[in-house]
């Protein structure tokens, strides 16, 4: 019942959400030693360590992130996204068949890693000089709307195993599944009319772009894991295997209306009216995750315990989610034959590595101070020369600082903790414009660059239970 509910995340990060109720805080720490339940996320070697049965659930209490745009629809054109979430985000366990012995040990979870929403909604009229004085003498009334829309969403269950080769060493291995969905609608309308419209010899100019699509995918992907105790070091090295595709469908839906143009923005050709519009269902869809290394080390100096660990995640080609290929309605018949991209769903991966430094003071007894820094970079490649529709959005690198406090009850563990995430890019594409339309541009505006600032800040809660 509690899995029903989602939790904040990137669609377009590695490491935006931490599972576990001490790795939460602490980042990437569960890579080199046994923190908590998500052992069987992380590195499901440092299982076989674990000194008993257990269980957690781990939570974002509340989560709230805001995005401001600056000029992202044009100079003085902002567009802000803000939104409010009490997600859940793990129910995990430990089976230690036999108790306080080093022998094989099971893990098990099922978590939301990634839920996101992105909404960006405007709209703005103003009058400005578009069409040609020729035919329309003085200004037009310039209304422009945008609406984008993107949901991702997955779903994962996992099961792992660590056994130790000797007293020192440890191996382990784990298989998830991955339901994954993702929504996606670009909308943009454009539309200029005369102020005069008795001196002009167009009523008006308009365009429309409407692009809609939504899949799910079914994956299966295998982790690879190596623990050591090497005195007072703790050492993990884990290896990530491509995901394996099950199954997967989608559709897409898309539609351009251009009236009253010059065609290709040639002010010397005589105006057209042209509709392209196309669906597709039942579309098999691809999506692939990259392989992925990671190396983490911890070490105690009297009561502080520093981690250190580097995810580096591999590239992936450019590639079709899905591919039904151009309108199969297009108006003047002349017309048919549009450009195959119409409706193409691409998607591509460009070589990621991020970093994390996490300290635990215990300060008192069973009483301990939490901190950490990591940073999660954007892994989406962008191919401007391969035409189609990239659904990735959120284009930038996130930096995320944690404070937390655990304590233990008997047999529970309690962590209560803050989370700041911090994200800022000046070079950020405009997806539209509603800065300079022209004929030219299809009343698009010119599109130029503007500045993304992301924050966020969440409250994060955890339990555990340890069973004697």
């Amino acid at each position: 019942m509690l899995l029903t509910k989602a939790t904040s995340a990137q669609d377009n990060h590695y490491e935006y959400m931490k599972m576990g109720s001490r790795n939460s805080i602490l980042a990437n720490a569960g890579l080199a030693r046994f923190e908590d339940q998500s052992a069987v996320i992380f590195n499901p070697a440092t299982l076989s360590f674990a000194n008993q049965s257990s269980f957690s659930f781990n939570t974002t209490a509340v989560g709230y992130s805001n995005i401001n745009f600056q000029n992202g629809l044009g100079q003085g054109f902002d567009i802000k996204y803000g939104n409010l979430n009490i997600l859940p985000n793990m129910a995990a366990g430990v089976l230690k068949p036999k108790k306080d012995k080093k022998d094989f040990v099971l893990g098990y979870s099922i978590y939301h890693p990634i839920n996101d929403r992105l909404r960006f909604t405007d709209r703005n009229q103003y009058q400005e000089n578009v069409v040609n004085d020729a035919e329309s003498p003085g200004l037009e009334n310039y209304l422009a709307q945008l609406n984008i829309s993107h949901d991702v969403d997955e779903v994962t269950a996992i099961l792992g195993i660590g056994w130790n080769i000797s007293e020192h060493v440890a191996l382990g291995v784990s298989q998830s599944f991955t339901y994954r969905s993702e929504e996606y609608l670009n909308s943009f309308t454009a539309s200029a009319v005369p102020v005069n419209s008795q001196t002009s010899s167009v009523d008006f100019v308009s365009f429309q772009n409407s692009f809609y699509t939504r899949y799910y995918k079914v994956m299966a992907i295998t982790k690879l894991g190596l623990a050591m105790q090497l005195g007072k070091w703790d050492i993990g090295v884990t290896a990530h295997l491509p995901s394996l595709g099950i199954m997967g469908s989608g559709e897409v839906m898309a539609q351009g209306t251009f009236y009253n143009v010059h065609p290709e923005g040639d002010l010397s050709k005589p105006r057209q009216s042209l509709i392209a519009s196309g669906r597709a269902e039942k579309q098999k869809a691809t999506y692939k995750k990259s392989m992925a290394l990671g190396v983490g080390v911890s070490r105690p100096f009297r009561n502080v315990r520093l981690y250190g660990a580097i995810n580096a995640y591999s590239g992936v080609r450019n590639y079709n989610i899905m591919d039904p290929g151009g309108a199969d309605y297009a108006q003047p018949p002349n017309n048919i034959g549009t450009d195959p991209s119409f409706m193409r769903v691409l998607a591509g991966n460009q070589t990621v590595i991020n970093g994390s430094f996490g300290v635990d003071w215990n300060h008192e007894g069973n009483k301990h101070w939490l901190f950490s820094f990591h940073s999660d970079k954007y892994f989406a490649d962008i191919d401007k020369n391969y035409k189609g529709h990239y659904l990735t959005i959120k284009n930038w690198d996130n930096y995320h600082l944690a404070i937390g406090k655990q304590r233990s009850f008997g047999n529970s563990d309690w962590v209560i903790g803050m989370r700041y995430s911090f994200a800022k890019k000046t070079n950020a594409t405009q997806p539209y414009s509603f800065d300079d339309p022209t004929e030219e541009n299809y009343l698009q505006g010119k599109r130029q660059t503007g500045t993304v600032i992301a924050t966020s800040i969440q409250l994060m809660l955890s339990y555990a239970f340890r069973f004697r």
